[in-house]
């Protein structure tokens, strides 16, 4: 700020303590001033907005893309480009539910292990209506 550059300035030219002291106390107010301005924090960092949990998104991603394009499109070629996968949840799914080549593209490493635990529970086989979605690529199924 102005003030922090001006006291600065005072303290490199050796001016007398009483103007350090003046300017100090000036900056002092202007941030007690900028900070009176400022909403108080809540105790909770959730208590500012609705909170969207996406926990299951890639399943929903997945099955757009099943919908929209069919398995046989998907596993065609070199198979499905997920770029920016993250965690892999996407690929993974394509992959072990349904047989689609998946290359993910993400800078951070990809960690499988909660993925792997979803499987080995089977928790990707509860829910019935959603088998369906659950066959490999030239299975019979939602595309013929």
């Amino acid at each position: 700020s102005v003030l922090r550059d001006r006291c600065k300035s005072l303290a490199a030219s050796g001016a007398p303590r009483e103007h350090l002291l003046a300017a100090a106390a000036a900056l002092r107010e202007q941030g007690e001033a900028v900070r009176a301005l400022r909403p108080a924090k809540s105790a909770s960092r959730f208590t500012e907005r609705p909170r969207v949990r996406n926990k299951e998104r890639a399943g929903a991603l997945r099955r757009f893309l099943i919908d929209t394009y069919g398995l046989e499109a998907l596993a065609s070629g070199a198979g499905v480009l997920d770029v920016a996968g993250g965690q892999g949840a996407l690929g993974f799914e394509l992959l072990n539910l349904n047989r689609v080549p998946v290359t993910v593209v993400d800078p951070r490493e990809m960690t499988a292990r909660r993925l792997g635990r979803k499987w080995e529970r089977g928790l990707y086989f509860r829910t019935e209506p959603l088998q369906a979605y659950n066959r490999p690529a030239g299975r019979r199924g939602l595309d013929g």
